[in-house]
């Protein structure tokens, strides 16, 4: 590389210095503890900033002569250090912007004392080599790689000894160099550490919610549970002590005993014993769907190996063959947290709220921690309310203790938040001691209560008021809910439709929800067809509005119900207290929203263009994913027909509507492109949302083909059987519709197998269509086209449902050749697909070994249960049993379900070899 590109490259780090000085005046004033720091950060940028643009002119001036030679090497130490600072000073930026985005305020310096002398010093050592290179002999010194230049100047040093004050500059050349040599190692070890654990996991909502946990608790508020003796017992005990399950009644103050609790382990020391580890995770019921047992272990696994100083070998060779594959396998996340905690020194895995985890997801991780529990030094520790039976009969030697709130607790509370509202001066101690007294004596082992029961007093204008509103308190939460709610409907109007609104939208939202996609969707009218940004409330009123039942996450910025019972309340009392249907309302504004004329040039072409939309009207995403969710079971309301009519009669919304889904749902452009968007019909988006009265008036009224494709060859028939919408699939049927038609992936069988859609499979096999996969022969026209048969479909995606409707209606789980390519008819816009090459012997075996081979849990789990299978058979091929196959696929489930139905695991193949050889043969050895 020529001076003149190396000069235009480091100039790209001129800008980077930019802003780090612009980011760094920022805290200036508002940083009075640190003003010396802030002065000494910028004056060492600035030095930096003038030495890195005089040596890019140096580099474009002819200082070189017009006969130069002079090349640079990509790993010259010129190029090597300007890398090594760019990774610096964006790491710099990175800071200190967080730091904006985190706090919104810049009040706090983000650098420790040893932090900010560390980039000091890297700084300073940047400036030096830059002007070493503001020479012609420096900068050919520096255009060779560092071990050439150590190796030159080292003979340098030899030879001019003599020469003090060239030796020092020398040395000191030397040792930047070399320094910058060990920085630039340093750099690219932390870099592929960091690889490693952004693969595994990039789930962090955990520590937020911890650290929210951490600053809104009460200071010493939950000793008791920490000097309790089944908790020292557990924390402090011998190992194979067993999980810990600490249970209690809803608003019993569990979760912020998991946050005290994981301080404590955090700060656990024992004398010649390595620190403890501690991983922990927060469910909570608006997270559901994003807390599959694959992403909780994941986070689990990427916490404690953020504690250790060196990512394991086993971690780093799972690391290298199967990054470039996609993420970390459910099985291999499982594999690898079990052999980390073989670790010797001690960890502890707590989990709060495994009541609030989904059931289906529930029993996956619960039996992942019973591996963890044999770990000799892994302790667990789990809440939950107390009916969860599933977590003393999964997991063996569990202690259990009984979460209630504590007297002294409550009283701490009470007394801060008297403290902090000014209320000790307000009625003074008499009265507070009153309010104490009464609140704790009528918690019932609540901490919530109290709480509620303290915002009514504390809501009053007057001592007296406070006094007579003491004497009419709640006594139990459903009459403090009431009461809350009685506050909220006693506001202006105006305040009364935001909390109520907001409390309606949250307790049927489809999904998360932030306070801009929250405040644009309350801010919608049915006289304005634009949106009106200066009608959005702030997060403040939403607040105010809601009287204390709802939080702001203050890093994602979503808007939640602050505790499980209180949505629970909401929606045992949804007709009481939203008449007019809140789904209905959610489905109306929706429909209202996308049809506004802020979208009427919609769709769009490119990437760039959605999401500036979508930055510009935050309700958007939401409308245009979960539209079709709410209007499903408010469809016969005269005002969701009405919106529904104009809706479907405006083809840029419909085409709006759809791109933004397919995008926001990570589709391929040729899935939200504007021709895929325009091609989509109210019979489609009908059929794909399951509005059943909807679409018996469009096929009534034949307003369509019935058999009408998409850009992409999807068919309403096939939209409702992937969806499982069995009533719309018969009467598409019934008026004719050809379910043999497909798209890239199969016919409407096929796409209701991979939806795990029971009901739609069983239908379409009524029909007539074939369960075992021999398709009509080629459509007119044209040659065959071959794809996939319907049980390989169920294989590829673990879809139970569907493969036990295919057994029960025909399939041959015995017959190897039941997953044979077949013939179907292709629709005329489909893309198709070749099929799947010879996948080697697995394809001439029953379907139990395949699935085994697999890993498909669900469906092993299936044909063990239905008692389709003999866990001990073998095969025809090498006499290997179900175990050798799951051994071979690893997954530690399937090996599991098969050990716990009566599994031989000493049985041995016509090799002489057993599963639990194989497991040794295969370095599976945490198996055996």
């Amino acid at each position: 590389m020529d001076p003149l590109s190396v000069g235009l490259g480091i100039a790209g780090i001129l800008p980077l210095i930019a802003q780090a000085i612009k980011c760094a005046k920022d805290y200036k004033d508002t940083v009075a503890s640190a003003k010396a720091s802030v002065a000494a950060l910028i004056g060492e940028l600035e030095a930096l900033q003038f030495n890195v643009t005089n040596l890019h002119h140096f580099l474009k001036a002819d200082a070189f002569g017009s006969n130069n030679t002079m090349r640079f090497q990509q790993t010259s130490v010129l190029l090597v250090c300007s890398a090594s600072c760019e990774t610096k000073l964006k790491a710099l930026c990175r800071s200190l912007s967080e730091e904006e985005s985190g706090r919104r305020n810049r009040f706090l310096w983000p650098f420790s004392e040893k932090e900010h002398q560390k980039t000091l010093q890297e700084l300073r050592s940047f400036t030096t080599w830059m002007h070493f290179a503001l020479s012609v002999d420096g900068c050919r010194l520096l255009s060779q790689t560092s071990d050439d230049v150590l190796k030159i100047l080292g003979s340098q040093l030899e030879q001019f000894a003599a020469i003090q004050s060239l030796q020092r500059a020398t040395e000191q050349v030397h040792n930047t160099v070399q320094a910058h040599s060990h920085m630039l190692e340093r750099s690219q070890a932390q870099k592929a550490r960091r690889d490693i654990l952004d693969w595994i996991s990039t789930a962090n909502t955990y520590h937020q919610k911890h650290q929210d946990l951490q600053s809104s608790r009460t200071r010493d508020t939950g000793k008791w549970l920490l000097r309790s003796e089944e908790y020292s017992r557990w924390r402090n005990g011998p190992d194979q002590m067993g999980a810990f399950w600490c249970h209690g009644i809803q608003g019993s103050g569990k979760t912020n005993l998991v946050s005290i609790i994981v301080d404590d382990l955090r700060g656990l020391q024992q004398p010649g014993v390595p620190p403890a580890t501690v991983a922990f995770f927060y469910f909570s019921h608006l997270d559901r769907l994003a807390q599959s047992p694959y992403k909780v272990l994941s986070c689990v696994l990427r916490q404690f190996l953020e504690q250790l100083d060196e990512i394991p070998r086993a971690v780093r060779a799972v690391y290298e063959t199967a990054h470039t594959k996609g993420a970390l396998p459910h099985f291999q996340c499982e594999s690898l947290l079990v052999e980390i905690l073989k670790d010797p020194r001690r960890s502890y895995l707590v989990l709060d709220a495994l009541d609030e985890c989904s059931e289906e997801h529930r029993s996956s991780i619960l039996r992942t921690l019973a591996q963890i529990d044999q770990s000799q030094g892994a302790r667990i520790l789990i809440t939950s309310r107390p009916h969860i039976n599933e977590i003393p009969a999964t997991l063996a030697n569990l202690s259990t203790m009984k979460i209630v709130a504590h007297d002294s607790d409550i009283e701490l509370y009470i007394r801060r938040e008297l403290l902090r509202k000014g209320g000790f001066g307000l009625a003074g101690n008499e009265f507070v001691e009153e309010v104490v007294q009464r609140l704790s004596a009528g918690a019932e082992g609540m901490f919530l209560l109290p709480v509620l029961q303290l915002r009514t007093v504390l809501k009053e204008p007057s001592l007296g008021d406070m006094e007579d509103s003491l004497d009419r308190l709640s006594h139990n939460l459903f009459e403090a809910f009431e009461e809350t709610i009685g506050r909220i409907q006693s506001l202006s109007a105006n305040q009364q439709y935001i909390g109520m609104g907001v409390l309606m939208y949250l307790a049927h939202a489809a999904g998360p929800i932030t306070v801009d996609e929250l405040s644009d969707l309350l801010a919608i009218h049915p006289l304005r067809t634009r949106v009106a940004p200066k009608y959005r409330p702030t997060a403040k009123t939403l607040l105010e509005c809601c009287q204390g039942l709802i939080t702001i996450d203050s890093r994602t910025g979503d808007v939640r119900i602050s505790h499980y019972s209180i949505q629970e309340y909401l929606v045992e009392n949804d007709e009481r207290l939203f008449p007019q249907g809140a789904e209905a309302i959610l489905t109306v504004n929706c429909l209202r929203y996308l049809l506004l004329d802020d979208f009427a040039e919609g769709p769009w072409e490119t990437e760039e263009q959605v999401d500036s939309y979508l930055g510009r009207y935050p309700f958007l995403k939401y409308a245009a994913l979960f539209w079709g969710q709410h209007a499903k079971p408010s469809e016969g309301n005269p005002d969701v027909q009405a919106e529904l009519a104009r809706f479907f009669a405006s083809k840029s919304a419909m085409a709006v509507a759809n791109q933004v889904r397919q995008y926001a749902l990570g589709r391929r452009w040729e899935y939200w492109g504007p021709k895929e968007a325009l091609s989509f019909t109210a019979l489609h988006h009908a059929t794909r949302h399951g509005l059943t009265q909807t679409v018996k008036g469009l096929l009534d009224r034949a307003i369509f083909d019935v058999n009408i494709t998409t850009m992409q060859g999807a068919t309403p028939i096939i939209h409702a059987a992937s969806n499982g919408h069995v009533d719309i699939l018969r009467s598409l049927l019934q008026k004719g519709a050809d379910p043999y038609l497909h798209n890239w992936y199969g016919d409407a069988l096929h796409c209701a197998v991979e939806g795990n859609q029971a009901g739609t499979v069983r239908e379409l096999v009524c029909w007539g269509m074939n369960p075992s996969g021999l398709g009509p022969g080629p459509g007119p026209g044209g040659p065959p086209t071959y794809i996939r048969g319907y049980i390989d479909c169920a294989l590829d995606c673990d879809a139970a449902a569907s493969f036990e409707a295919l057994v029960e209606l025909g399939v041959d789980i015995n017959n190897p050749n039941n997953n044979k390519l077949y013939i179907v008819r292709k629709s005329e816009n489909a893309k198709v697909v070749p099929a799947r090459g010879n996948l080697g012997s697995a394809k001439s075996l029953p379907l139990f070994f395949q699935a085994c081979s697999l890993g498909c849990e669900k469906i092993v789990g299936v044909m063990v249960d239905r008692g389709w299978v003999n866990v001990n058979m073998k095969s025809e091929v090498g006499g290997m049993t179900a175990l050798h196959y799951a051994v071979e696929g690893r997954s530690l489930a399937v090996i599991q379900k098969l050990v716990d139905a009566g599994a031989d695991i000493h049985a041995m193949d016509k090799y002489g070899i057993s599963a639990v050889e194989d497991c040794l043969l295969g370095d599976f050895k945490r198996v055996t």
